[in-house]
């Protein structure tokens, strides 16, 4: 037992450091470039030497960056220019609040935060892991990922977002682009730019009633509807089931042309998604009750909470019967039974329909 213990920990040591080296990599690779740096970004942030930017948000720009000490590879977020306000000063901090409040192995975490000089104005800054991976989708998708190990990786999300609740953190922005996945598939949880606290709190800004925060694919219904102080876990539990859906689908539950946008949020609010076997007649009727499950219209119908969602995804992992909560109806049986569609699902032979509940 002790022997195991230790080969997990140089297991883990071992996928860390491939994942420095990786990094470390890219960095090396976009200094010797040096073109992926504008003439208006910095050029050190605090003990970080900004070696390329790697993208721009509502709030602020991230750089990929490297300590000048200890050679520590870090994605660098700092306040943009533009955003001077008080208001964006007490968000870009509560940001920074929340990072520090988590601590889990699926969750990129922060190393240090602090102000610089920068574009006539003192900003905001914060020094966080380098995630040196792609997004959910695209990971499975490049690796021909078979549905057990997407379903497993979005367990492994299941566990970030309720370490994430339980601290008082909604994310309200749970997507493929937020959820990275380093090899050899380790998820890590993202971007917790428009979090918020759902715990009364000083620093907790309240979003106002009728703001639409998030991306909109992946948004619960009462989240379309601009009611935020009505969000809870339930909220970013319905986007998980909507990365779900499309990581085991291959397309999103409501289609969309991205030309009539009012007809998509009518149909999020209102309607019921394509049901997955329909999407796709290979997935068993208990990875369905998990997607429909989370995606249930009411919240009430939903899974309590992230940890809820995580423990049906490992039963059926082990091959027993996703529970579901009540609220939710009964898929249609098919006539070859659950033993057929797990082994389509999974690639070899499955339990059998007397598997435990």
């Amino acid at each position: 037992m002790v022997a195991e213990r230790a080969a997990g920990v140089s297991d883990e040591r071992d996928e860390q450091e491939r994942a420095l080296e990786q990094a470390r990599s890219q960095a090396e690779a976009a200094r010797r470039r040096n073109s992926q740096r504008g003439p208006v970004d910095p050029t050190r942030i605090g003990g970080y030497e900004v070696v390329a930017r790697l993208g721009a948000g509502g709030m602020g720009i991230v750089y990929l960056a490297e300590h000048t000490q200890t050679r520590k590879v870090a994605a660098v977020k700092m306040l943009r220019p533009g955003l001077e306000s008080e208001s964006a000063a007490r968000r870009f901090e509560q940001e920074i609040d929340i990072l520090r409040r988590l601590d889990h192995p699926n969750i990129a975490r922060i190393y240090e935060a602090g102000t610089a000089e920068h574009a006539g104005a003192a900003r905001a800054w914060y020094a966080m892991e380098y995630v040196a991976g792609r997004h959910i989708i695209r990971h499975s998708d490049i690796n021909a990922l078979k549905a057990e190990k997407r379903l497993s990786m979005v367990g492994m999300v299941c566990g970030a977002l309720a370490h994430a609740h339980e601290r008082g953190v909604l994310h309200r922005d749970i997507k493929p682009h937020n959820i990275l996945v380093e090899m050899p598939g380790t998820p890590k949880l993202m971007d917790f730019g428009v979090a918020r606290l759902t715990q009364s709190d000083k620093t907790t800004m309240h979003t106002q009633i009728g703001q639409v925060l998030g991306t909109v694919q992946y948004m619960s219904p009462e989240q379309i509807r601009g009611n935020h102080d009505q969000l809870d876990a339930r909220t970013d539990i319905y986007a998980l089931g909507v990365v779900l859906y499309e990581l085991l689908c291959g397309r999103l539950p409501y289609p969309h042309d991205g030309r009539d946008t009012p007809a998509l949020l009518r149909a999020m609010r209102e309607g019921n998604p394509t049901p997955p076997r329909q999407a796709n007649a290979e997935l068993s009727e208990e990875v369905e009750r998990v997607i429909l499950t989370a995606m249930t219209q009411d919240p009430g119908g939903r899974y309590p909470s992230a940890q809820a969602m995580g423990d049906d995804i490992a039963r059926v992992l082990r091959g027993e019967r996703a529970r579901g909560v009540a609220a939710v109806e009964e898929p249609v049986k098919r006539p070859r039974g659950f033993g057929v569609s797990w082994s389509r699902l999974f690639g070899r032979g499955g339990p059998s329909d007397a598997a435990p509940g």
